[in-house]
């Protein structure tokens, strides 16, 4: 039996602790480990249980925080997870850090005192990264290819699943959504590399065409600090003709905390989940929409490449861009989406020209086999 020290994050709703708790259930189901936890400050003090709670089930959160410090065991592995990036210091064999990155790595993503690079892969030590596009990130700014290893996040068939029809309705009844209405999706946070302000103003076009079209995002201020409300006001007064007020009251806010099992019921009740993004490091919701049997449609060459398929998913096209027009610290580029093809996606599909039902669920259940949490976290423990 091997001794595994985790250090990350636990009780929250961030995507790094998301992965790490989901990681965490999986490597507690396996014999060979002895799984030991360390909790790491969070990025943002403010950041808590109640208003950032990560929605999981009593038992499972049970589980989660019952993973003890290590005190005076042997250790072999030290896994961490967490922002910014640093190097365990505990007494052990072999250390691997997770990095996650969108635009590119700088120097500033590494903890003040843990930012000799060449740390990170001496002797045992690997890096892993969650999508072949932040691989590239990585070693583009200098590691060593052999020692960043890819792998991915996953989806929990058990609690991202089909819903159950009368449970849809009632889902589209509470957001204010018509069995007649076309609903689309979006729960990223309204930070720019999500590419919220593309879907708005691709979405604003659709619903002058289609009286019937609704719009849902999440407004996850609490934990990014960056509100819907800002965003809409921004892109109404850039584009008015565009962003008009009618707009606006089609676009729908879910604004409270959202259990695991509400999560999937509001994948499952939308009609397509579109992620026009600029640059993600994996896009977790996309993989959970599509398990909740909601096809997306996610911007071309980017991270979801990996898992989305012509079978579960429509394309939209892109140009590469410099970082430089960010003010990123690091050569590379992003993907800027092509509002043109957005629109036309999302017109074909609110059209009725939508992947077809048995196309889609052999596609579902293809990327369910392969990307479960159980099976990336045994990717993850075969590095161990």
């Amino acid at each position: 039996m091997k001794n595994i020290l985790i250090e990350g994050w636990r009780g929250i709703n961030h995507s790094l602790a998301l992965v790490n708790q989901f990681q965490l259930l999986q490597l507690l189901g396996m014999p060979e480990l002895k799984v030991y936890h360390r909790d790491m400050p969070f990025l943002n003090p403010s950041w808590n249980a109640v208003d950032n709670n990560p929605g999981f089930s009593d038992a499972d959160h049970a589980l989660i925080n019952g993973i003890p410090e290590p005190q005076d065991e042997a250790l072999d592995v030290a896994y961490s997870i967490c922002w910014p990036v640093r190097l365990s210091r505990a007494q052990c064999r072999k250390a691997i850090t997770f990095f996650v990155t969108e635009f590119g790595v700088s120097i500033t993503d590494f903890a003040e005192g843990e930012r000799d690079i060449s740390l990170y892969t001496r002797n045992e030590n690997i890096m892993v990264v969650p999508s072949t596009w932040a691989k590239a990130k990585l070693v583009e700014f200098g590691f060593p290819d052999e020692k960043v290893h890819v792998v991915p996040h996953g989806v929990d068939p058990s609690a991202f699943s089909l819903p159950r029809a009368d449970l849809r309705e009632f889902m589209r009844t509470q957001l204010g959504v018509g069995a007649q209405d076309f609903m689309f999706l979006n729960l990223g946070a309204m930070t720019w590399n999500k590419g919220i302000d593309v879907l708005v103003k691709a979405f604003a076009v659709i619903r002058k065409r289609h009286a019937n079209a609704k719009l849902v995002l999440k407004d996850q201020s609490k934990l990014y600090g960056v509100g819907a409300e800002s965003t809409f006001q921004r892109l109404m007064t850039e584009s008015p003709e565009l962003v008009t007020e009618d707009v606006r009251n089609s676009i729908i806010l879910v604004t409270s905390t959202l259990t695991t099992p509400m999560m999937s019921l509001l994948y499952g009740s939308a009609d397509a989940y579109v992620s026009p993004y600029r640059a993600e490091g994996f896009n977790l919701p996309v993989i959970e929409a599509i398990a909740s049997g909601t096809q997306v449609i996610v911007t071309a060459g980017g991270a979801t490449d990996d898992f989305c398929n012509p079978g579960v998913a429509l394309k939209i096209e892109s140009t590469p861009v410099e970082n430089g027009v960010i003010g990123h610290a690091v050569p590379g580029f992003h993907l800027e989406p092509s509002l043109d093809s957005l629109i036309t996606h999302m017109e074909a599909v609110i059209s009725g020209q939508r992947i077809a039902p048995e196309t889609f669920g052999a596609g579902r259940e293809q990327l369910i086999e392969e990307f479960s949490w159980k099976a990336c976290t045994t990717r993850l423990a075969a590095l161990f």
